[in-house]
């Protein structure tokens, strides 16, 4: 399976109510999508968003400098 990390070349995130996450997953079958947070967090149907939002969960930041 292929890694999804942005779509049409902007990056995934997703806003929790309190922290903005980045975003990766992978097509499971046609166009489903499973998507989940750098933080290891599961990310609810049609929650991520595209766009440069501010990443600001400390965890995903962290993980995203390993990269």
């Amino acid at each position: 399976m292929a890694k999804i990390e942005n779509i049409d070349g902007l990056p995934l995130r997703f806003n929790d109510g309190s922290l903005v996450h980045a975003v990766q997953g992978s097509v499971v079958q046609g166009d489903i999508l499973l998507l989940w947070t750098l933080c290891l967090h599961d990310v609810p149907a049609d929650a991520a968003v595209t766009g440069d939002l501010q990443v600001t969960c400390v965890n995903c930041l962290e993980e995203m400098d390993r990269a």
